[in-house]
């Protein structure tokens, strides 16, 4: 079951970010990775030849578990660590892979992992 919103709070950094319900828990984000503000700054956060191309290609909002008890900080973690925020690149940047990787950050029907599906660019 795909998690649905339920409510929406602003952030300084993300914009709106919409609260997500899964099985009746709300440890689910939506975050509008495609705003204008966070495209620009992601765009400039990228350190790499690789993380610049992959920032280039089109991109869409992504659907992430809270996986910290702090929400606020979890958000700023995504930005300022470096695995974070390639994860964030490539579920935004990517395509649904057909099968799972190895990084272990989504499996169907496993609401302890910080993804819904395996993305890959």
């Amino acid at each position: 079951m795909a998690p649905t919103p339920v409510g929406t709070f602003t952030h300084s950094f993300w914009g709106t970010v919409s609260i997500l319900r899964r099985d009746g828990v709300y440890d689910w984000i939506l975050l509008p990775v495609t705003n204008t503000a966070v495209d620009t700054a992601f765009r400039a956060l990228c350190m790499s030849d690789e993380e610049r191309a992959v920032v280039n290609r089109p991109g869409s909002d992504i659907t992430t578990r809270i996986v910290r008890a702090d929400c606020l900080s979890m958000l700023a973690e995504i930005v300022r660590c470096e695995s974070c925020f390639r994860a964030v690149l490539v579920h935004s940047r990517g395509r649904s892979a057909s099968s799972p990787c190895t990084n272990k950050c989504a499996r169907d029907n496993d609401s302890s992992l910080p993804f819904l599906s395996c993305y890959s660019v």
